[in-house]
């Protein structure tokens, strides 16, 4: 969560992944994003497709269904630290050029 971003915002709303029969409540509170098992759908509901999901918490994408509150969500939300970036490759590997390697182990 970006603190400065949720600060005074609530957001409440039930989502359900396809192919997971639990449904989640979703509360963003106090600048806290708490997630628990929910009973039933609330008036406000988000049924998604397992990929949507997955897009929508890596930041590719907002579902079609449920955009308007997702996007509220992912307005506040802060993925800075989610994936850290990859580390460059060896500069050794770099000076080789295209050199091609045998698949083959060696004994």
């Amino acid at each position: 969560m970006d603190p400065r971003k949720a600060e005074g915002k609530r957001l409440a709303f039930t989502i359900a992944a396809a192919g997971d029969p639990r449904i989640r409540r979703v509360e963003l509170r106090n600048s806290l994003l708490v997630i628990s098992d929910a009973d039933s759908k609330a008036p406000v509901h988000v049924d998604s497709t397992r990929r949507e999901l997955a897009e929508f918490v890596l930041g590719k994408s907002l579902p079609a269904k449920g955009r308007d509150t997702l996007a509220q969500l992912d307005y506040v939300l802060d993925r800075s630290q989610l994936m850290p970036l990859a580390p460059r490759s060896p500069t050794t590997f770099e000076r080789k050029g295209k050199v091609k390697y045998s698949d083959d182990l060696e004994h």
